[in-house]
């Protein structure tokens, strides 16, 4: 992929199951611009660095129902978004953004 170049996807996190938003390339870095969770649904947000999950890192939104267009987030593949759904049921996450960086 290429700078500026589009980053989007979609998952369905399980209750009390995350998912991460972070480059799947090394050496790249992302600015994601919107979070986006199912309606009803609720997430905790969290900047991380230990991709297993068991260390979720600093919180940074509690009880998130869609970030869109508040905060641009940095990510790099170790240093990146951990969302976890607080919710009793399956949730839609979605997020977009672009390629910042390359080649780090």
């Amino acid at each position: 992929m290429s700078l500026h170049d589009p980053v989007y996807d979609k998952d369905t996190v399980l209750a009390d199951g995350v998912t991460h938003i972070r480059p799947t390339a090394s050496g790249e870095a992302w600015v994601i611009h919107n979070i986006y969770i199912e309606f009803g649904s609720t997430c905790d947000i969290y900047i991380c660095s230990d991709p297993t999950g068991v260390d979720k890192g600093i919180l940074i939104h509690k009880s998130a129902m869609s970030i869109t267009g508040m905060n641009n987030y940095h990510c790099m593949t170790d240093q990146f978004l951990l969302v976890h759904n607080t919710g009793s049921t399956s949730a839609l996450v979605g997020y977009d953004g672009l390629i910042s960086h390359t080649g780090y």
